[in-house]
């Protein structure tokens, strides 16, 4: 079975609003009867909406817990969300711990822890209640997203009393149980297949998802009607009836935990063996009848149900041959094959002959139509055999042989798919003893596996120490390349003014050498010209010098004559 994932089927609002039915409320009693006296702290583990917490003794210290807010929302007791494999409570804490329909939810990965987490918050008592011998392929589906089966209502394992009583196997005993809640719909694994053969799987519930994918649960249209379901339902009920296949049990138990006792009492360890009801009575008192609101499956005695105006209604788990009310009323049977009433006829001193028809899971129903007054008493004799009320319901006494030979024939079919998975189960036996062989060897390459991993760690380890350092490095490299990123963008940057710098400088060289090329011709031009000067220079230095001489001359020659007078 899949481990579910509850992440939002537990959450859903609409799941928590329903009324408990006349199935879930005698649980409800079955458990609350069963609290022992002394226990006067109570924790309700997976309390959902309160069904049974809201109704434990006012007198008591009591709290719930569930992984639902939704759900939690409904309970009128102190609650918190908590996950049964890690409840937030001391050890001890409570003098009882009480689980509902819990355990048989949990997958198999976490079943352990929440059986020792329910032992160890318990002081003394712990009160289970689980389904019971539960055929789990009756309400197995295809999910039609991901095509994986799954239980509608996630149940992950089925309980006999026996395995119950084992949950806490010489840690706390089995004191007392109960079985309680409505009889199942099938008793018979092989008509579950051969209406899932035929009919296709289809099981009614709204709320219903695919643990494996998440998608809702929208069932396709039965291949074929409602009426097959009801035939086969029809052909169940009368193999039960003549003990064919097992009558169907209570579909829960409600067990006691006892922590200072270690043996479990014998008769708690015994199983509800239940056979087909006796012979009807041959008189019937209305007031001696019980009035069932819902009808119930596999009832072992008749009873009322609320009927039409004027109308008592009354199943029985037997098929009278004759039938006569008093007073005198005019009697019909209910045929849920051909979904109609069929009228009994009439005989002598009131007596009504019974026609053959077909039973539900209910049994048979009878309606006494009260046109001139309440029925007091109805008086029964004989009874139609099951088989050939059967047989002849649908095409009479002539076709009665067909009709046992479709029988036959089905009862051909489920024993060679009896025959079929007796050979599976031993081919599974063989694949057990092969897998046995091969879990050493199995053993021995973990180890081994193991071993290598040991080693792969700690190479792990020194290769995650290099990868660290080598990885600072590269961080570092980062670092500094984000400089020098940044210092090339500012070096060219300059390098980009310095070439606009050195090209006006080219354009101020050419300018200045054209310049000293018009300064060179000048330069040449000026020295010509103080070639010229210097050549006039010394010509007039040749004139002065002469000049002075003469002038010397002159004043040598005027000074004699001044000496003179």
């Amino acid at each position: 079975m899949v481990e579910a994932d509850s992440s939002s089927y537990y959450q859903q609002e609409a799941l928590w609003r329903q009324d408990i039915d006349a199935s879930t409320r005698e649980v409800r009693d079955a458990v609350l009867a069963m609290i022992p006296q002394d226990a006067r702290s109570i924790l309700d583990v997976g309390c959902g909406n309160g069904a049974i917490t809201n109704h434990l003794p006012a007198d008591r210290h009591v709290e719930g817990c569930d992984i639902s807010p939704a759900a939690l929302a409904h309970v009128r007791y102190s609650s918190r969300v908590a996950e049964i494999t890690a409840l937030p409570f001391s050890d001890g804490a409570f003098d009882l711990v009480l689980a509902t329909d819990v355990l048989e939810h949990i997958a198999e990965s976490e079943y352990r822890k929440a059986l020792d987490e329910l032992y160890r918050v318990s002081t003394r008592w712990l009160l289970i209640a689980v389904p019971y011998n539960e055929t789990r392929d009756a309400a197995t589906v295809d999910c039609g997203s991901c095509a994986r089966g799954f239980h509608m209502h996630w149940h992950q394992r089925s309980y006999s009393a026996e395995i119950l009583a084992r949950l806490w196997e010489g840690r706390a005993a089995a004191v007392n149980r109960a079985f309680c809640g409505a009889r199942w719909r099938w008793s018979s694994s092989l008509v579950v297949q051969l209406l899932h053969l035929f009919n296709g799987r289809h099981y009614d519930f709204e709320h219903a998802q695919c643990p494996c994918c998440g998608s809702p649960y929208q069932p396709k249209q039965a291949q074929l009607s409602a009426a097959f379901e009801h035939r086969i339902e029809a052909l169940h009920y009368t193999l039960a009836l003549t003990g064919r296949i097992p009558w169907p049990q209570r579909s829960e138990i409600v067990m006691l935990f006892d922590k200072t006792t270690v043996a479990a009492r014998p008769d708690v360890l015994t199983e509800d063996k239940q056979s087909p009801p006796i012979a009807l009575p041959p008189q019937i008192e209305r007031d001696d009848l019980p009035m069932l609101v819902d009808p119930s499956s596999y009832e072992r005695a008749p009873y009322l149900v609320p009927g039409l105006a004027n109308t008592t209604a009354i199943f029985l788990p037997r098929l009278p041959m004759r039938v006569r009310a008093t007073p005198n009323l005019p009697l019909v049977m209910y045929d849920p094959l051909v979904q109609q009433d069929v009228s009994l006829q009439s005989e002598s001193e009131g007596w009504c002959s019974v026609p053959a028809v077909s039973a539900s899971r209910f049994g048979y129903l009878l309606r006494i139509v009260e046109s001139s007054g309440p029925m007091i008493s109805i008086s029964l004799e004989g009874e139609v055999d099951p088989l050939l009320a059967e047989s002849s319901v649908r095409s009479g006494a002539s076709a009665l042989e067909r009709h046992v030979g479709e029988l036959s024939k089905l009862n051909e079919e489920l024993e060679d798919k009896r025959a079929a998975g007796e050979e599976r189960i031993e081919a599974l036996l063989r694949l057990c003893s092969e897998l046995e062989a091969g879990r050493a060897q199995a053993e021995k390459r973990i180890e081994e596996l193991l071993k290598v991993a040991d080693e792969l760690e700690a190479k792990r380890i020194v290769s995650a120490g290099q990868i660290e350092g080598r990885l600072r490095h590269c961080a570092e490299q980062q670092e500094s390349g984000a400089e020098s990123e940044s210092r090339i963008q500012e070096l060219l940057k300059f390098n980009e003014e310095l070439e606009a710098k050195r090209s006006a400088s080219e354009d101020r060289i050419e300018a200045l050498l054209h310049l000293c090329s018009e300064l060179e011709v000048g330069r040449a031009q000026s020295e010509h010209r103080i070639q010229e000067l210097l050549g006039l220079a010394e010509e007039l230095e040749g004139k002065r010098a002469a000049a002075e001489e003469r002038i010397r001359r002159l004043l040598e020659k005027e000074a004699p004559d001044t000496k003179a007078p």
